[in-house]
């Protein structure tokens, strides 16, 4: 997910799936839009930090001069709430946060039912 000056969009990572092999998730590359228009950007990689940031991207945001903030969810949190007004987002959602808080039970389905969590991955 990323927030960008406010607005709320999904995070399009088909650019940087050919980093996958060097990671074990897909990793935050060059090749998405990053939402550069703001003084901090935040970085939430999930609760296990399992959002890889490519060195590229890093470099980027030194050479924009903007504060970069990679995070694991709370502290993202706490940095989105300090400075909302500066600061846009590319936030990790996990499976379980995108099954948990995003999109209402499916019947009878156990939250770590494959076929359900595919169907979400499909729609990436």
């Amino acid at each position: 997910m990323v927030i960008d000056r406010g607005k709320i969009r999904k995070r399009k990572k088909k650019p940087s799936k050919k980093f996958c092999g060097e990671f074990e998730h897909t990793p935050l590359s060059l090749g998405e839009d990053i939402p550069w228009e703001c003084r901090s950007l935040v970085i939430r990689t999930g609760a296990y930090a399992a959002l890889p940031v490519m060195k590229e991207l890093k470099l980027e945001a030194e050479h924009r001069q903007v504060e970069l903030l990679i995070v694991p969810t709370a502290h993202a949190i706490e940095a989105l709430q300090r400075k909302l007004d500066e600061t846009n987002a590319i936030l990790h959602v996990t499976c379980w946060e995108v099954h948990s808080c995003r999109f209402p039970p499916f019947g009878n389905k156990e939250v770590g039912d494959h076929a359900q969590l595919d169907s979400l991955k499909s729609s990436e």
